[in-house]
Parts: structure tokens; C-alpha cells; sequence
């Protein structure tokens, strides 16, 4: 880990890699049977004959900007050469956090994420919390996640038959209760 100093901020490479993969398992479904209504049974025929290189890093930075608001970022670049590539190459992590009040708090979250090729396309979004504390030990917070798209895929489907996943818009509220 490497680190830069700024006054009120930090920021620093947080993580490098770089890794080989020699035999990794590989299957090839050659069928699926119905078990029980919406189950299915995935027979594959497996062996170790699949390789990749991965390499990349993250680079992520605290600013405080005043004693009320502070931002949070990060960069991931991941590259995968070989039999399996279903991560993203770029990868973008924003947050801003603020003290409205004593007791109330605010937090808006943006992620980008970049295609996976022939699996998603890549999506943004924004997520938004709203807490109030009135004590330490005790919060309520109301969180709305994935504004920008009210349904994005995240996965493909898999090799076994599986279906793209996808996350809706949502509005939740919590409460949580330390003692």
C-alpha cells in the first residue's frame, strides 16, 4: 500500500495484483433434467484444462472537505486474459457523507460499472440514505438504491441455465438499536 498525504485528505494505491492460473476447472453442461417443478439437474462433464492471467489494482482517496462533509472515492481496474473474463475492467466508487445536523445525516453513493462483454452492459448507480440519530445507541435511516436504472443486469446467465440477474429500484427504512 502506498500513501499520499494532502491536509484533510488521504489517499493511497490500496491494492496491485497480478496472479497466473494453470488447470482450472472447466465444464461444459450436456444437459439439464427436471427434478421438481423449477428445479433442474445440470449435468456437466468437467476437467482441468482452462488458464488466465489476471492483473490490475485500486487507487481510493478520503477528502475532508469541512467538519460536515467528506468524499470517498475509488478506481478498480481489473484485466483478465484467458478462459474466464466475466469481471469489469473499470470499476468507479464515489460517495459523499454529511452532518446535516447533530442528529441527522446524509449519504449519496455512485457506482459506475463497466460491461462485461457478451454477459451486461455497464450501468450507473446512485444510491441515497437519510438517517437521523438521536442518540448513540439508536438510528433510523430511510435508503433508496439503484435511482438511475430501475432495472439493471448485474450477471448473465450461467453455463448451468441460469437467467440474468437483475436489481430493481427499492426504498427501504431501518432501524437499528445498539445496547
Amino acid at each position: 500500500e502506498i500513501s499520499l498525504g494532502l491536509v484533510g485528505s488521504e489517499m493511497c494505491i490500496r491494492d496491485s495484483f497480478m496472479n497466473q492460473y494453470e488447470n482450472m476447472g472447466e465444464g461444459t453442461v450436456q444437459g439439464l433434467f427436471p427434478v421438481t417443478p423449477g428445479a433442474f439437474l445440470a449435468v456437466q462433464q468437467r476437467g482441468n484444462v482452462g488458464s488466465a492471467e489476471t492483473y490490475g489494482g485500486e487507487l481510493a482517496g478520503v477528502w475532508d472537505m469541512n467538519d460536515h462533509v467528506k468524499m470517498r472515492g475509488a478506481y478498480t481496474y481489473t484485466r483478465i486474459h484467458g478462459d474466464s473474463a466475466n469481471t469489469p475492467v473499470n470499476q468507479v466508487y464515489l460517495q459523499t457523507s454529511m452532518d446535516l445536523s447533530k442528529t441527522v445525516e446524509a449519504d449519496v453513493i455512485w457506482r459506475y460499472v463497466d460491461s462485461i462483454p457478451g454477459v451486461v452492459t455497464h450501468y450507473n448507480v446512485m444510491d441515497l440514505r437519510l438517517a437521523w440519530i438521536p442518540r448513540s445507541n439508536f438510528e433510523w435511516s430511510v435508503v433508496a438504491r439503484n435511482l438511475l436504472d430501475d432495472k439493471h443486469p448485474e450477471f448473465g446467465p450461467s453455463p448451468t441455465g441460469g437467467v440474468f440477474t437483475q436489481v430493481p429500484t427499492s426504498v427501504y427504512s431501518m432501524v437499528t438499536w445498539q445496547y
